[in-house]
């Protein structure tokens, strides 16, 4: 169910270092992946780790409160979370 499908846009709420959303970004290059984690350390882990794979993730920093508002006037088709909510 996680796989994604040509265009579709998955938020990863709790990203963390990201490694799940670089996984499934590899896995559907034109799917929106957007990867949201309110610690700014671990984002910047995230960046590094995409950059070196070569893939474009949007890393938002926030709270999963804040999935609406990362997402604008849009939708996810899919959303999942890498880490256990504590947030």
């Amino acid at each position: 169910q996680i796989a994604l499908r040509p265009n579709e846009t998955l938020i990863d709420v709790g990203c963390g270092t990201g490694t799940l959303a670089i996984l499934l970004k590899r896995g559907a290059p034109s799917a929106r992946v957007i990867g949201l984690d309110p610690d700014e350390e671990a984002l910047s882990i995230a960046r590094a780790k995409a950059a070196a794979a070569g893939v474009d993730v949007e890393w938002c920093r926030g709270y999963a409160r804040d999935a609406a508002c990362v997402l604008g006037s849009g939708r996810a088709d899919k959303s999942v979370s890498s880490l256990v909510f504590h947030q």
